[in-house]
């Protein structure tokens, strides 16, 4: 099954197979004062024979890690 990852630590969109990255789209800022940025999804992600069927969101931790 294939799937996509949006990294917000690393600005990237990866669409990924099992355990291995197939493709990666870069993050572009849109207004980074705001943490908004824009991507070009490619769509022939879409038509392949085995489309993502699920997606996971990672986030950068809001405040930093205390020891």
């Amino acid at each position: 099954m294939s799937w996509l990852k949006l990294d917000m630590t690393k600005k990237t969109l990866l669409l990924i197979e099992g355990d291995r990255i197939l493709d990666q789209v870069v993050l572009e800022p849109h207004n980074e004062a705001a943490a908004e940025y824009k991507l070009k999804v490619p769509f022939q992600w879409f038509d392949r024979e085995n489309d993502p069927g699920a997606m996971v969101v990672i986030t950068p931790p809001k405040t930093p890690p205390t020891a």
